[in-house]
């Protein structure tokens, strides 16, 4: 199935604030890569590097969410740092940089200072990796959902990433990811792929079984 994400967004979303009026609170995590591709873009502009295209998607989100549906929740993750900060599963690589929590200024602050952010201040205070496990990352995202006690409506998973195959070499690896995302489709989570490039093949890994969506975003 694919997911159109120019066409009747404003329906989309305007159906989600009423459904969530009625039912509970939409929650959404942002699962962005920050591997060493993630800040390569095809101009001189620091602002065109996907890594910064993606985290300007969650702070658009975060500052909506603000004005039109502060009851919402959501979380900023990223998969492929040198430093890791997740305490409840202490997995390596995956770093936690907004844990769930309603949106606000502050959080719309520090998203802001992260976009604004040089190479070397990623580089001193996350690093890059390439080692990240993509079940690992769903797994975190999972386990923040559980933490939640709040009544929900929709949880949503959205995942920036530039590589179609990150476990090209280890079967075992994408078997554990692609088994994840299965299980957590079965609970009702929904899992969106924004791909940050013009040449990725999702036959190699985020394969439609993988994914309840796909959204195709060409950053590059």
């Amino acid at each position: 199935m694919l997911f159109s994400s120019e066409v009747g967004s404003k329906e989309i979303e305007k159906d989600r604030n009423c459904f969530a009026n009625s039912w509970g609170r939409h929650i959404f995590i942002f699962l962005e890569e920050f591997n060493q591709e993630m800040f390569h873009g095809e101009s001189e502009d620091d602002e065109d590097v996907p890594f910064k295209q993606a985290l300007k998607c969650a702070h658009s989100t975060v500052t909506r969410k603000v004005i039109c549906s502060d009851g919402d929740l959501t979380a900023v993750v990223l998969f492929n740092t040198r430093e890791s900060l997740n305490a409840r599963t202490e997995f390596p690589h995956i770093y936690i940089l907004q844990d769930l929590d309603r949106p606000g200024a502050e959080r719309v602050l520090k998203l802001e200072e992260v976009l604004e952010g040089s190479d070397s201040k990623f580089e001193k205070e996350y690093g890059h990796s390439s080692n990240a496990s993509i079940n690992e990352a769903l797994w975190v995202c999972q386990t923040i959902f559980s933490n939640c006690k709040s009544k929900l409506a929709t949880r949503s998973v959205l995942v920036f990433t530039s590589r179609d195959d990150p476990h090209g070499d280890a079967p075992q690896k994408s078997r554990q990811a692609r088994q994840r995302a299965r299980d957590m489709r079965d609970s009702g989570i929904t899992i969106e792929l924004l791909h940050m490039g013009q040449h990725f093949d999702v036959s190699k890994l985020y394969i439609v079984r993988f994914f309840v969506y796909l959204v195709f975003l060409h950053f590059m």
